[in-house]
C-alpha cells in the first residue's frame, strides 16, 4: 500500500481533535481521500478496543502526550488490524518504540481480560461505549444486545447497491450507460 505521509498526518491530527472532543463533521478537501476516511472512520469505531490495546500495551501511558496517543491507535489498528510489518509502521510514524510493537503483536484479549465483569468485557470486544451497554441493559439483556451488534456490524459486508439511472439526458444506448457508470 502506497501511503502518503501528509495523509497519514491528517489522519492524526482528526485523531487528535477527537480525543480533544473538538468533534465536528470533516473537511471537504479530506472527505474527499479515501485513505483519510478510511483510517479515520475504522480508528473510531474500535475506539474501545484500540484504546484498551494501548493502555494495556504501553508501559508508561499516563505520561504519553496527547500529540503521541494517535500514533499509538493508528499503529495498534495497522498492526493488528492490517497485519502491517513493524518496518511499515515504523516508516509510517517516527515516535512509535519497537517494545511497543512486538509487545501490541503478543497482545493476548484472554490474558488481559482477566477479572474484568462480563458487561466490561462486552464493551471492549464488540467495541461499543460502555455508557450505551448500560441504556441498552435497561431493556434487552446481553445475549440479546450481543446478537443485534453483531448483526448491524455485518451488515457493513452484506450490502446490496442498486442504481437507477435515468436516460433523460440524451439517448444513450444500455452499454454506453454502463460505460459511463465505469468512468
Amino acid at each position: 500500500m502506497n501511503i502518503k505521509e501528509n495523509d497519514i498526518f491528517n489522519v492524526l491530527k482528526l485523531i487528535k481533535r477527537f480525543i480533544k472532543k473538538n468533534t465536528g463533521s470533516l473537511p471537504i478537501n479530506l472527505r474527499k481521500n479515501p485513505f483519510i476516511v478510511h483510517y479515520y472512520n475504522e480508528i473510531i469505531r474500535f475506539w474501545n478496543k484500540l484504546n484498551f490495546i494501548v493502555k494495556r500495551t504501553l508501559k508508561d501511558f499516563d505520561s504519553l502526550d496527547i500529540e503521541k496517543f494517535p500514533h499509538y491507535l493508528y499503529a495498534t489498528y495497522r498492526i493488528l488490524w492490517e497485519n502491517a510489518s513493524d518496518t511499515t509502521v515504523i516508516k509510517e510514524l517516527k515516535v512509535i518504540r519497537k517494545s511497543f510493537l512486538r509487545r501490541t503483536r503478543s497482545f493476548s484479549w484472554k490474558r488481559n481480560l482477566e477479572g474484568k465483569d462480563e458487561k466490561e468485557k462486552f464493551s471492549i470486544c464488540k467495541s461499543v461505549p460502555s455508557f450505551m451497554v448500560d441504556r441498552l441493559l435497561q431493556v434487552m439483556n446481553l445475549e440479546f444486545l450481543a446478537e443485534n451488534i453483531d448483526y448491524m456490524n455485518s451488515l457493513v459486508s452484506n450490502i446490496k447497491l442498486s442504481i437507477r439511472i435515468n436516460n433523460l439526458i440524451g439517448n444513450y444506448t444500455k452499454e454506453e450507460l454502463f460505460r459511463k457508470i465505469g468512468d
